[in-house]
């Protein structure tokens, strides 16, 4: 078996994936799966940023933090029930602070 090497590409990659466009790489379920994770994400990251701003008592900012500690354990096993908790959460954030959320 003959292994070839490739060297860094201009953007300093060392993929050896020159020009190779994400539809090469990924059929159109996995490229929805990862565009689901990326929205997950977003949205998990989201959510750490409000719940840092918030000024809560120590009992609802624990509460808050572990709910959301366990979606985003749940988030590395199931995407479509880690995007409900998290929907969930959300609303329960915007309503502590008094908002109507924006899902």
């Amino acid at each position: 078996m003959q292994v070839e090497q490739r060297g860094a590409d201009q953007d300093g990659d060392d993929t050896g994936r020159r020009g190779v466009s994400s539809a090469e790489l990924f059929d159109s379920e996995e490229l929805r799966e990862l565009s689901g994770y990326a929205r997950l994400a977003e949205l998990l990251k989201e959510a750490h940023g409000v719940l840092r701003g918030m000024d809560l008592e120590l009992p609802d900012r624990a509460d808050f933090v572990r709910r959301l500690l366990v979606i985003t354990a749940a988030s590395r096993h199931d995407q479509g029930d880690a995007m409900r908790r998290l929907e969930r959460f959300l609303s329960a954030v915007a309503e502590k602070r008094g908002a109507v959320p924006e899902l």
